[in-house]
């Protein structure tokens, strides 16, 4: 009965062998009915009936389809038709290997006319030249690039012969060639003559991230960042500024009229202090950073309206080479113009606070006349703050400035000693003759 047993398990095999097997079988099978298909197709089909063969052509093609849309802030524009590479079928051959593109032969004479010369790599309203866009600028025939954009990040700083250490600071000073900050650590502006201009300042930067970062990143290269005296990170917010070609300025808190209503900065330039206090406040805020051209005024209707005060300013302004921008927030009672004319120094006064109002159409409306004056004039100059929605809209108005004829240029590039009126000469009053008094 024992050897019974034993001989049936012995003639039964594992489900796993069993399993083995079925699998082979059946993978054998499937390769063999496979190979038999493909056998079949290679002896009896067309390779052409597997589907057209698409072929990129650089050169002119037969266009049967609509050219792609263009982009949304395009669609405003007039612009002359663009050659585009496009794909087209390409027709079956028999009897050779090699399908033709339709390109001559190198031993065939081929002489390209007019726009089959090559491809417009650039297209520009009807009646205005052609050019070629190099890293988002149009560079046109007879430019080079340098005459139309500087490259990458500016210069680092400091640079050691525009700088000297004071009392603990690191000050600007003329260098021994009389090159000045207000020029070496301006962007660079390679202007076409005779083109519009306008100028952005957007300013209080350092004191929210988020928004430091965005008008950072977001504005075009050529829009002037300003920053807040008690910025935390200040150097590095300026370096990081400077690194994706933004020129800088630091701005300069001037007492208004309400001064101490608020908490004051600690440096506040006083139309009442003596020039010794007011220029130690000065160098005091020059002394927080490097790598700025120049000082923007922060507030300041009470100090500017005061000509001894502003006069004084401006002398250390000028013996240390810094320039000064006035955010056109100032009344007509500001003496700046006048004190930065009469002492030589740089000054640049803005036309327009594009956000005195937060409201999206009244800041259209300003950057609006910006562009009127600087099409009236020859340049413009705008200031604003970094909110987000003024970031939002002036990134975009920045886009359509090409189409208007309009250059968007650094505010260092306005710069100048403004002209002041030589005072009158006053002319004495001659004596009077004595008149004897006639008796009666």
């Amino acid at each position: 009965m024992g050897l019974a047993m034993s001989a049936r398990r012995a003639g039964n095999p594992s489900a796993f062998k069993s399993g083995l097997v079925h699998f082979a079988l059946s993978t054998a099978t499937f390769a063999v009915l496979g190979g038999i298909g493909m056998g079949a197709i290679q002896l009896a089909g067309d390779p052409v009936d597997a589907g057209p063969t698409y072929a990129m052509a650089l050169f002119d093609t037969e266009q049967t389809s609509a050219p792609p849309a263009l982009k949304a802030r395009l669609n405003d524009r007039e612009l002359t038709p663009v050659r585009m590479a496009s794909l087209q079928p390409v027709p079956a051959h028999h009897g050779t290997d090699e399908p033709s593109l339709g390109v001559p032969a190198p031993d065939e004479s081929f002489e390209a006319q007019g726009d089959e010369a090559g491809i417009v790599l650039a297209s520009a309203p009807q009646g205005e030249r052609q050019g070629v866009r190099i890293n988002g600028r149009t560079v046109y025939p007879g430019e080079a690039y340098s005459e139309v954009d500087s490259l990458g990040a500016l210069p680092e700083s400091p640079l050691a012969a525009l700088h000297e250490r004071r009392a603990g600071r690191l000050l600007p000073v003329i260098g021994p060639n009389g090159e000045e900050i207000a020029d070496a650590y301006a962007r660079p502006y390679y202007g076409r003559t005779g083109q519009p201009t306008v100028s952005l300042v957007i300013g209080g930067l350092g004191i929210n991230y988020t928004h430091t970062k965005s008008a950072i990143d977001e504005l075009p290269p050529e829009v002037t960042l300003s920053f807040a005296p008690h910025a935390r990170n200040l150097q590095t917010w300026i370096n990081r500024a400077r690194e994706a070609g933004h020129e800088v300025l630091i701005e300069l808190p001037l007492e208004p009229h309400n001064y101490g209503r608020v908490r004051p900065h600690a440096n506040t330039l006083r139309a009442d202090s003596n020039p010794v206090a007011n220029t130690s406040n000065l160098e005091a805020i020059l002394g927080l950073a490097h790598g700025y051209f120049g000082v923007i005024n922060y507030q300041g209707d009470k100090f500017s309206a005061d000509a001894e005060a502003s006069r004084s300013m401006f002398e250390a302004l000028r013996a240390r080479g810094v320039a000064f921008i006035e955010d056109g927030s100032l009344p007509p009672t500001s003496t700046l113009r006048e004190s930065a004319g009469m002492v030589g120094a740089r000054f640049v006064e803005a036309d327009y606070v594009i956000d005195a109002r937060m409201d999206a159409d009244a800041m259209q409306s300003q950057l609006t006349s910006l562009e009127n004056t600087a099409l009236n004039q020859g340049g413009a100059l705008g200031t604003a703050i970094a909110y987000p929605l003024t970031v939002d809209i002036i990134r975009e108005w920045t886009e359509t400035l090409e189409s208007k004829g309009i250059v968007l240029a650094p505010a260092s590039a306005l710069q100048h000693v403004p002209e002041v009126a030589p005072a009158e000469p006053v002319t004495p009053i001659a004596d009077a003759p004595e008149i004897t008094p006639s008796l009666p």
